[in-house]
């Protein structure tokens, strides 16, 4: 594989915080600017290889596995590569805010609790600021704590936020009105997305409180759930006699959980997003395995 390549993953295996829409904009970008450097040359099996590694490295993000179901279905050419990954970043770039326009009417003036951290979230809570009365309670988010990240931005903007412990949101659920989370994808059963995610929807369905789930397009994926573990000294030191770690980072949320799941054209049914995953045009190189 180019070393080109091979530095792409090495920055995608080792981001830890980034949601999934800024790690595609990550690998598009650069892999926009090797392609077309390559122009008139040959890269197809060198962009295969990175297109199946990219899905191994990062295998619960539905924006990864479509930008390397894209590049697969393009890798002879690199300039239609090129072309692909660069729609795709500015794709994954406004989405965001368009789906802030849609769903920051729903929870304005209103006390709203989220966990982890959402670019499309980050911005529909901006936006809902605006509205007298709107307020924020965001989970820490362990084990990298990407909640506080987002906290301190939000705050940075105006919008007033609580910052909470991740087993403290059952309690602190009873403040809020709406909750919201970002998703790392949409499959055909349901939401993968941070851990902690399951735990919201719990909450939500005890005190009969909607869940909005914001998701756009590039994260519907025909994907399933990957074990993934990470580094278990994100939880516990390691040489601790008679204690193990198991550090996940995402898990799985089905959709009757999830009151309604907007993206960049709309709110969308639980049916809607089953027939945009199962519409998707999989590269025989991507099918996966039974796991």
């Amino acid at each position: 594989m180019l070393p080109e390549l091979e530095a792409i993953l090495h920055r995608v295996r080792a981001d830890r915080l980034s949601g999934a829409s800024a790690l595609a904009i990550g690998v598009c970008d650069p892999l926009r600017g090797l392609c077309e450097r390559l122009q008139g040359m040959s890269a197809q099996k060198d962009l295969e290889e990175f297109a199946q590694a990219l899905v191994r490295v990062q295998p619960n993000m539905g924006g990864i596995w479509n930008l390397a179901n894209g590049i697969l279905h393009r890798s002879a050419d690199v300039s239609s590569v090129a072309s692909f990954c660069g729609s795709m970043s500015l794709h994954c770039a406004s989405a965001s805010v368009r789906i802030a326009e849609v769903v920051a009417s729903e929870v304005s003036g209103r006390r709203i609790i989220t966990t982890s951290s959402s670019s499309a979230v980050f911005h529909t809570l901006v936006k809902a600021s605006g509205e007298r009365g709107t307020s924020v309670i965001v989970c820490e988010s362990r084990p990298m704590r990407e909640g506080i990240l987002m906290a301190r931005e939000l705050g940075r903007v105006g919008v007033s936020v609580t910052v909470i412990a991740d087993a403290a949101l059952a309690l602190f659920s009873s403040d809020a009105s709406v909750a919201i989370a970002g998703a790392d994808a949409v499959n055909r059963s349901g939401i993968i997305g941070k851990i902690g995610l399951a735990h919201l929807a719990m909450a939500c369905d005890s005190r009969n409180m909607p869940l909005l789930v914001l998701a756009d397009s590039s994260k519907f994926a025909p994907i399933s759930l990957s074990k993934d573990l990470r580094d278990p000294s994100e939880l516990l030191e390691p040489g601790t006699p008679g204690v193990s770690a198991e550090n996940r980072y995402f898990e799985h949320v089905p959709f009757e959980h999830v009151s309604a799941i907007f993206s960049e054209k709309g709110r969308l049914s639980s049916e809607d997003a089953q027939r945009a995953v199962w519409g998707a045009k999989v590269h025989p190189k991507l099918v996966q395995k039974p796991q």
